[in-house]
């Protein structure tokens, strides 16, 4: 049987008022039969207390427990869980025992503040109910950590924490009560569902952690915090209700795998201190920004790489940097006036009715996006407040509506400026508008894209817009009825763009021409003579193109349509492979070059003005239109081979072939008017036409090969009738199969061999009798002409024309018609000369190979001496009979 002490024993139906209850020393074990009250409890080390379901009523002398307090699971009917009311203070020792399962705690002192010395031990549910009315009289002291496994609810007076506080259940914070932090953590443990309500105007519960098992904290109120940690498994649910962090630096963590539920809630970061702030990148609701209660300017940085707001964003005060950062908006913004909202090369996106901005927006180098998608309404613009003046600068700006099915509008304050540095995006569809208009139903306003601006404008309507300051604004598929009032906006009408080059050489890169936007198809493109050059990157279509002086405009394979007016004083360039070349030609300036990789036809827009072929690699061929090619200006064939065949060339300019060029007939004429010029390496294979050398000016031909090129048979027909300019010069040696100075102008049609000593070399080979025809003028010069040629059915006629030296080269009788006339030299080295019983004058040498054969009529062969100490040497081995011969004139 134990020892047992029993001070009393009360029928469960009474309440005993007691001045003092305590268990001895004795190690017994109290039991209460009913509800007790008393003035002062105290367990003495090694006995119990037992509540055993029962309410302990203590008064101002409060409890101390040395040994065990029991207060869980009792018999009592209807109350199995004991309560325990306490005015005074309250001790656990350190080595003592409190039993909480199910118990309930309510500290309900009026007169003074009540401590409670924890020493480590833990309640169930605490209550702090202090009625005193008075801030410094009812005071809960907690001294140590205060661990509450269930409930803490202050429904009057103040509890203050002295270092930790931990509450295992729900935490409800009445709107007379209150709760000072301690210097440790506030934490939610424990694995239930729990709820956190304040209905203060928000107690900071310091550095509030949600870390138990699974553990999932709603709040039903608005709460206050230094800062929130949740737990890797935990959840933090703040639906419907504001949520205020008042701490500095990193205010809110959510560990990996854990949970924060803001739907239709308010995040608010109102740091105490002018301290940077990070603010976490989860998905907010409404997320507001306020550093007015820090005394300074506060500093808002996203931790990640983005920031989400479903909701509203509002920076009422500080600064919300987003640097290289996305920040994505879904409501509405308001940045107030001491707000600042600033982006270095980050961007925006919104989506919400209202942008609002009061204090300053920095625009960086990023992107600020409309995109509602297929909500309708208006979305309205607003600086410094309604009818306010004020400017919002945007670097690039886009609102692409193209693919919405309701229609929307971007409305902005009358009294503001929105200025777009970079690029606009405004896109709008055939079925809804994109509608850009001022908010004022007769005042414009102004909104501008600013020069080197690029510009993409599709399906607008736009009403009481002024963009007189920026560039001309230039939507397409948008007629001029869609367009009201509006400046410096071209709805329906054709533009004129011109290639400044400011980024790229890509033709197609809007930011390369002046309106920012490329070239419409109803549009005239200019090319001016800038750095960049453009090249086509896509098919080019307009009404009307200029090239002008010193540009140059490659179309590098794309197809290039010009439906009315091309004008080229400076040069396009053609790969040869493209689909369509559609243009109607300049043929009165402008340079059109062909390059090429590999051979291609040659396009027919006749009539060219300069026309140039340089392969762009290997050895192409560019084939010549089956139709006259016609060239007013220059061609010139740098490398590769144009190839005539039997289409015509009739060039009014200058013929240059350079080292790897070359120009091949077959059967076709050619008929050129400008000086001829190869180059050494440069070739000509003639074919059965004619070459004819006419136009109105002096011309030279030069062939810089160490052997000319035959080019064929040669006609001088100009048609000038001034000598002067009906002249074809060498400045070099020149081979021709036949050589007809026609005469139709008369002696003006003139050929000059110069005073270079070149050859002209008549090679022709076939059944010609006549190889030289001179019904002009014939200019000897200081050259000498060369009979190589050969007839078939008879002899060769030497023109009756006065040479400066002549030399007979060929297996032929070469025979002499009239009186030959030599002013210098006179070699025969191959051949048979007949000269009947015409004179024949030499005012130089006289050269007679051996093998030759001289016939001699009556004629004199007179060695005039007129050139400088002339030698008559016959080299035949057997001397042959020279006729007549006089010495002198």
């Amino acid at each position: 049987m134990h020892n047992k002490r029993i001070l009393f024993f009360v029928p469960i139906f009474f309440v005993f008022s007691l001045f003092a209850l305590s268990a001895s020393a004795l190690a017994a074990t109290i039991t209460l039969g009913s509800d007790i009250k008393a003035t002062t409890v105290t367990v003495d080390t090694a006995d119990t207390a037992d509540l055993d379901g029962y309410e302990l009523d203590i008064g101002t002398g409060g409890i101390t427990v040395n040994g065990t307090l029991d207060g869980g699971t009792g018999s009592e009917s209807g109350d199995t869980n004991s309560t325990i009311t306490v005015e005074g203070n309250w001790t656990t020792a350190s080595g003592s025992t409190f039993t909480t399962t199910g118990s309930t705690v309510i500290f309900d002192g009026s007169t003074a503040d009540q401590t409670v010395t924890t020493n480590a031990k833990a309640f169930n549910n605490v209550t702090i109910n202090n009625t005193n009315g008075t801030a410094t009289a009812d005071d809960i002291v907690v001294s140590g950590a205060l661990d509450i496994d269930g409930i803490l609810t202050v429904t009057d007076g103040e509890l203050q924490v002295n270092t930790t506080l931990n509450i295992g259940g729900n935490l409800s914070i009445a709107a007379a009560g209150a709760v000072t932090k301690g210097s440790g953590a506030t934490t939610f443990d424990g694995s239930a569902s729990s709820t956190w309500s304040d209905s203060t105007s928000g107690q900071d519960l310091g550095a509030v952690t949600i870390d138990g098992t699974t553990k999932t904290i709603s709040t039903s109120t608005g709460v206050k915090a230094t800062s929130i940690t949740i737990g890797a498994d935990d959840t933090y649910d703040i639906t419907g209700d504001t949520l205020t962090l008042i701490g500095t630096g990193t205010v809110l963590t959510k560990n990996a795998g854990g949970t924060f539920t803001t739907t239709t809630s308010t995040v608010t970061y109102a740091p105490g201190s002018a301290v940077a702030t990070t603010v976490a990148s989860e998905t907010y609701n409404n997320l507001t920004l306020d550093d007015s209660g820090s005394g300074g300017s506060v500093t808002f940085s996203p931790s990640g790489a983005s920031l989400a707001v479903g909701g509203v964003l509002t920076i009422t005060d500080g600064t919300l940097a987003m640097t290289t950062k996305t920040l994505d908006v879904n409501g509405n913004l308001s940045v107030a006036s001491a707000g600042t909202l600033s982006f270095s090369s980050g961007s925006m996106t919104f989506a919400g009715a209202s942008f609002s901005v009061s204090g300053t927006f920095t625009k960086g180098t990023g992107t600020v996006t409309f995109d509602r998608d297929n909500a309708s309404g208006t979305i309205t613009i607003d600086v410094n407040g309604l009818d306010t003046l004020g400017t919002l600068s945007l670097y690039n700006f886009t609102y692409n509506a193209s693919a919405n099915t309701n229609a929307a509008t971007i409305s902005v304050d009358d009294t503001d400026t929105v200025t777009v540095q970079n690029s606009m995006t405004l896109k709008g569809n055939s079925t809804n508008r994109l509608v850009l208009q001022s908010d004022h139903g007769t005042n414009t306003v102004d909104f501008d894209l600013e020069t080197n601006g690029v510009q993409s404008l599709d399906y607008l309507t736009v009403t009481r817009v002024d963009s007189a300051t920026g560039l001309n604004m230039i939507p397409s598929n948008t007629a001029a009825g869609n367009c009201v009032s509006t400046v410096n906006w071209s709805c329906g009408a054709a533009v004129t763009y011109t290639w400044d080059g400011s980024e790229s050489t890509v033709w197609s890169t809007a930011n390369n021409w002046d309106v920012g936007l490329k070239p419409a198809s109803d549009s005239t493109a200019t090319i001016p003579d800038t750095s960049n050059d453009p090249v086509a990157d896509e098919a080019i279509t307009v009404t009307n193109l200029t090239i002008q002086t010193g540009a140059v405009l490659t179309i590098s394979g794309q197809n290039l349509t010009v439906s009315s007016t091309y004008s080229n004083s400076g040069t396009l360039i053609l790969n040869g492979n493209e689909t369509t070349v559609s243009l109607t030609n300049d043929g009165s300036n402008g340079l059109t070059k062909f390059v090429s990789g590999s051979s291609i036809t040659i396009k027919n827009l006749n009539p060219y003005n300069n026309v140039e072929f340089d392969a762009a690699s290997g050895t192409p061929t560019f084939t010549a239109p089956a139709a006259t090619f016609d060239v007013n200006g220059a061609l010139t064939i740098t490398d590769g081979t144009v190839a005539l065949g039997g289409n015509a060339l009739d060039l009014e300019g200058t013929l240059t072939i350079g080292a790897t060029g070359a120009l091949t007939t077959t059967s076709a004429n050619l008929n050129t008017a400008g000086a001829v010029s190869l180059a050494s390496g440069g070739s000509f294979t003639k074919g059965s036409g004619t070459w004819t050398f006419d136009g109105t000016a002096a011309k030279t031909y030069t062939d810089s090969n160490a052997t000319p090129v035959n080019i064929g048979a040669i006609t001088i027909n100009k048609t000038s009738a001034t000598e002067a300019n009906n002249k074809l010069t060498l400045a070099s040696s020149m081979t021709v199969d036949t050589l007809t100075i026609d005469g139709t102008a008369g002696s003006a049609d003139t050929i000059d061999l110069a005073a270079g000593g070149y050859t002209l070399t008549l090679a022709n080979a076939g059944a010609t009798t006549t190889v030289l025809t001179n019904n002009g003028t014939f200019t000897a010069g200081t050259s000498t002409v060369k009979y190589t040629a050969t007839n078939s059915g008879g002899n060769i006629n030497l023109a009756n024309v006065s040479y400066s030296s002549l030399e007979l080269n060929g297996s032929e009788t070469y025979a002499v018609g009239a009186a030959l006339s030599v002013s210098e030299n006179l070699t025969v080295t191959a051949g048979t000369l007949s000269d009947a019983d015409n004179n024949i004058t030499i005012g130089g040498d006289l050269t007679i190979q051996n093998g030759i054969t001289w016939t001699r009529g009556a004629g004199l062969l007179k060695m005039s001496g007129t050139g400088t100490t002339p030698t008559l040497t016959d080299n035949r081995a057997t001397k042959g009979d020279l006729g007549n011969l006089q010495f002198g004139a």
